[in-house]
């Protein structure tokens, strides 16, 4: 073999040598996702990138009604499914996997939606396809939008501000959203007003054009009536112009107010710390970035006390534990739900779920499933058939609230009462 031979050889071994050790470490990276209880110290970020540009939307304006910011929103879900919908793919672990019957109202509530410019992604933008089968299976599903639906180009965060991250889509993707099986959204928290004032109305009229329920407006009671049931749903959060999570007072009186108007109350609380170093709820006050983030614990519990009859929690960005607490189940987070472009998705933030609570007519709680789901690089949403999210939520509970804590099965399913 003469030397330029020899050369080419080399080259050509060489490369694949380096091929090979990629699609191993590849390999490695994603078995580390799932090995939790193995994982060293957690990064010091959260986010892995933001654009912080303005970015262009051609968002049509939705009407000046503004009225739903101190109203209640009623509505009653269409009786539809989208056959497409009903095919896509599901788990092979979900014992839900049919609707709920005529005396039972099945709550579905997944982790934070962080929205995007659909016109930016991609290729066919489909991010809920894998996962719309089962999202439509509840009565009424629900998640926390992390961001806001506007024209405006007015950010919070000015150009290379650190630990400052807007968030902003456009009206297709609210389309997405309530195409995938979306009912309700909640509206409260650290990303409401992203984009301004106006954006959070403007987000609350862009959903209600689309017929989803936005929630989260100081003092607002939003009501979905199904199966001749009425149901409230409340959102709270520690952040100026929602509806004030850290004033217990007001938190009282909120829900004592749902109470005289529904059947069935559920309290949405966006609060704790963020990132994979706060996986534990804990009996204190969480401060994240110098803000007060509550004590989740003791501010679930008043919900509880006041008469919310589920609570369902959202921040942290991570899963965390679930507590039956007076007979009623409070679920403190479950991670991101869809992060494309926006969050990291790296280790124990991709772990997530879809989460599902039967209750009766009167709110009395009879049993849960939890669909375990991963975060892909992009931050879509994935079945997991490792079911991590189940080991992972299990093992919080139990740390975190002993004989109290809800545990799964293998299948993902507990009985309540």
């Amino acid at each position: 073999m003469n030397s330029s031979k020899k050369k080419i050889a080399y080259i050509f071994w060489t490369l694949l040598a380096v091929a090979i050790g990629l699609g191993i470490a590849a390999g490695v990276t994603r078995t580390a996702q799932y090995a939790y209880a193995k994982l060293g110290s957690p990064g010091k970020e959260l986010f892995a990138s933001a654009d912080r540009a303005p970015i262009h939307i051609g968002l049509p304006k939705i009407g000046k009604g503004t009225k739903f910011l101190t109203d209640s929103v009623t509505y009653k879900r269409a009786e539809t499914q989208d056959a497409a919908v009903a095919k896509s793919p599901a788990s092979n672990n979900v014992n839900f996997g049919q609707q709920a019957d005529e005396d039972t109202i099945r709550i579905g509530w997944v982790g934070d939606i962080t929205p995007v410019d659909t016109s930016k992604m991609p290729g066919t933008f489909a991010p809920f396809s894998e996962v719309s089968s089962l999202l439509v299976l509840p009565d009424i599903t629900a998640g926390n939008l992390e961001g806001v639906i506007t024209q405006s180009d007015t950010s919070k965060c000015s150009e290379g501000e650190a630990n400052c991250f807007a968030f902003r889509g456009d009206l297709n993707f609210v389309e997405l959203l309530k195409n995938s099986g979306f009912d309700v959204m909640n509206m409260a928290n650290n990303h409401a007003f992203d984009f301004g004032k106006e954006s959070f109305s403007d987000t609350a009229n862009a959903l209600l054009a689309k017929q989803i329920t936005p929630t989260g407006a100081p003092s607002q009671v939003s009501i979905v009536e199904t199966k001749g049931v009425k149901v409230a749903f409340v959102g709270f959060a520690p952040n100026a112009g929602t509806n004030p999570m850290l004033d217990i007072e007001n938190v009282k009186r909120t829900i004592a107010d749902a109470k005289t108007k529904a059947d069935i109350v559920v309290a949405f609380i966006h609060a704790g710390a963020e990132g994979m170093q706060y996986l534990h709820v804990t009996d204190s006050e969480e401060v994240y970035l110098g803000e007060n983030r509550g004590n989740t614990m003791q501010i679930a519990h008043a919900m509880v006390d006041a008469g919310a009859d589920l609570v369902l929690g959202s921040g942290p960005h991570v899963l965390r534990g679930m507590e039956k607490y007076k007979a009623k189940v409070i679920v403190y987070s479950m991670g991101n739900f869809f992060a494309s472009t926006n969050l990291s998705t790296r280790g124990l933030l991709s772990l997530s779920g879809i989460f599902m609570i039967d209750l009766a007519k009167d709110g009395t709680p009879k049993a849960a499933t939890l669909v375990p789901l991963y975060l892909d690089t992009n931050g879509i949403p994935h079945i997991d058939g490792v079911e991590t999210s189940i080991s992972l939520v299990n093992k919080l509970s139990t740390e975190d609230f002993g004989g109290n804590g809800i545990m799964f099965d293998d299948a993902g399913v507990t009985q309540i009462n």
